[in-house]
């Protein structure tokens, strides 16, 4: 069914709002209109269900990139004196948990993710069945993570074969970067470039004690990667947790990608990724810890960086991209994270009727209210309509 989005105001590439009406077809945007266009010529045309969003503002769904399910439940429920505190527990209750209440927590995290605006997502447990199962039913758009140590199932050329015929969002990863091996870098690199999918290497606990690092290898995560020329090669997401100024004037000559999280590194009182610097050369990918990206954004503004000078900061408009775009072209997921002709509808309609002044509506979009989500032109939420059932909240607490 064609579905015709009237009244609608969107963000330009000059942080600009236009009004449009937007044509979906198929799940995905097939025509934007300037909203000059008479409706009554549209419908004449396509004969499409009508939905008017009243003049409130429509932004592309946020993409998660490293969403870590599970790890966010578990440390909402907990208290920890560090991080290695956290991980050591967090493996416990783990590898405790029954298949079904893996899949309780996915779903229920994932409905919180959407009900926060996030329509993708990527998590380190990616590739079993729960999950599957929690996405197959709320419908959010997943995008799976296969690889080497820490992940669910270890990527082989089986596997991704499997993967890459059936179309599935994939990409390739090296959790625990230290605790892994020349062979297993070469091996990812050769299926990276076989089947064009970047590779996320997920740094290691020890690399929170930042120029202190202990490890077999006696190296940081960067300067091993670096050694094994990894570095060299194009496809690579790393997750910027923490990064030592050595690290630092690694990364600043390569265009390696990298994923901040905010609220993760400030949970445990570490020092941020110096991502101003790093921004100049490479591209920066925001994650949500705690699934809310108003919470990300504003951090990420307001952050303070001791170890190095800030060569600039970003605007609201820079950050936004961080999770939207940005997001979506390091996980090579180019039909999301923009609205334009030809991607995928997945949008969030946000009431920003009382905000009128253009350059404060991203900066004030933690005060918006979320009317409605849609992925693939499919309504996935809406304020009015409850999310949660009693049953699953019953269950979930329980765990």
């Amino acid at each position: 069914m064609k579905k015709l989005i009237i009244n609608a105001k969107i963000i330009n590439e000059k942080n600009k709002l236009t009004s449009v009406h937007m044509l979906v077809e198929e799940g995905k945007i097939s025509k934007i209109y300037d909203n000059n266009i008479k409706i009554e010529d549209i419908l004449s045309v396509y004969n499409p269900n009508v939905i008017d969003a009243n003049n409130n503002l429509i932004l592309p769904g946020f993409i998660n990139s490293n969403a870590s399910l599970l790890k966010k439940f578990f440390y909402e429920k907990n208290n920890f004196n560090d991080y290695n505190d956290f991980i050591e527990k967090f493996e416990n209750f783990k590898q405790n948990l029954t298949e079904e209440e893996k899949y309780l927590i996915y779903k229920f995290e994932i409905l919180n993710s959407i009900k926060n605006g996030i329509t993708t997502i990527c998590d380190e447990d990616f590739y079993n069945l729960s999950l599957k199962k929690a996405v197959l039913e709320t419908k959010i758009r997943p995008v799976y993570k296969v690889g080497i140590n820490n992940c669910f199932e270890n990527i082989n050329e089986i596997l991704i074969k499997k993967l890459n015929q059936q179309n599935t969002n994939v990409i390739l990863a090296l959790n625990s970067v230290l605790f892994n091996n020349e062979d297993n870098f070469s091996k990812m690199i050769s299926l990276s470039k076989i089947y064009d999918r970047p590779i996320f290497c997920n740094s290691s606990f020890s690399l929170f004690e930042a120029g202190e690092v202990d490890t077999s290898f006696n190296s940081s995560t960067i300067n091993l990667l670096n050694n094994y020329g990894f570095l060299d090669y194009d496809n690579i997401l790393f997750s910027a947790n923490v990064l030592d100024k050595e690290d630092y004037n690694i990364l600043k000559h390569s265009d390696i990608n990298l994923l901040f999280s905010p609220s993760f590194n400030l949970s445990f009182g570490y020092p941020n990724a110096n991502i101003y610097a790093l921004n100049q050369n490479n591209k920066i990918g925001l994650s949500s810890f705690k699934n809310d990206y108003f919470l990300e954004m504003f951090l990420l503004k307001n952050l303070e960086n001791n170890n190095y000078d800030k060569l600039n900061l970003f605007d609201y408009f820079d950050i936004f991209k961080m999770t939207t775009k940005n997001n979506a072209e390091i996980i090579k997921q180019n039909l999301i994270g923009e609205i334009k002709e030809g991607n995928f509808a997945d949008l969030v309609i946000y009431d920003i009727k009382y905000l009128t002044k253009e350059n404060q509506i991203l900066q004030n979009l933690n005060s918006a209210n979320i009317i409605s989500s849609f992925i693939n032109g499919e309504e996935v939420y809406n304020k009015n309509i409850e999310l949660f059932n009693t049953e699953l909240i019953n269950k979930i607490n329980k765990i």
